[in-house]
């Protein structure tokens, strides 16, 4: 997602403007910030997502970090199927993609 400054007052993120650049938080005893609201809405950063901090010689960028789509998947199948009813899957799926018999 590029990163572009469009004037002084707007930066243009991902294609859309927001009216501040620069939003002044708080550090909280154990380190904790609040992420403002406009940022978080526009990065989709809700309860329970994972951010990216980097250093750089700057200061601290933070970014949202990619979700994997199946993290939350795990263990969802558990004991849904057998080792047998897996293999027989398995080999039909080999078929139909391969052409193997």
């Amino acid at each position: 997602m590029g990163v572009s400054i469009i004037s002084r007052k707007f930066l243009l993120v991902g294609g859309r403007k927001l009216s501040r650049r620069i939003f002044d938080v708080k550090v909280a005893k154990k380190g904790q910030i609040v992420i403002p609201k406009p940022l978080r809405e526009r990065f989709r950063i809700r309860e329970d997502s994972r951010v990216t901090l980097v250093a750089t010689e700057e200061g601290v960028v933070i970014r949202p970090s990619l979700q994997r789509p199946w993290s939350g998947l795990r263990g969802l199948l558990k004991g849904a199927f057998t080792v047998e009813e897996l293999d027989r899957l398995l080999e039909e799926a080999k078929r139909s993609l391969l052409g193997a018999k």
